[in-house]
């Protein structure tokens, strides 16, 4: 089975009234379509993760950003999804 090396990112930031926001994108393809993800993605060859990460947040939000601690790993082998199992 291939692995493929992910990142993604919980951004939280307060805008100027003092709210908190947290920023998701809404996929629009894939069995997934219509739901709520992180952003990131693939890390490519010769990438650190933090580095993948930037890019991705640069790619997706237009956003540059300053990677903070990491807060967890997930290994996850297969793509459950409320029609099927993959």
């Amino acid at each position: 089975m291939k692995t493929i090396h992910v990142v993604a990112a919980v951004i939280e930031a307060v805008d100027e009234q003092g709210k908190e926001i947290l920023f998701a994108t809404q996929r629009g393809y894939g069995d997934m379509k219509g739901g709520w993800e992180f952003s990131g993605g693939k890390i490519e060859p010769g990438e650190t993760p933090q580095e993948a990460l930037k890019r991705e947040i640069q790619e997706e939000l237009d956003t540059k950003i300053k990677v903070g601690s990491l807060i967890d790993t997930l290994k996850q082998s297969k793509l459950i999804t409320p029609e099927k199992e993959v």
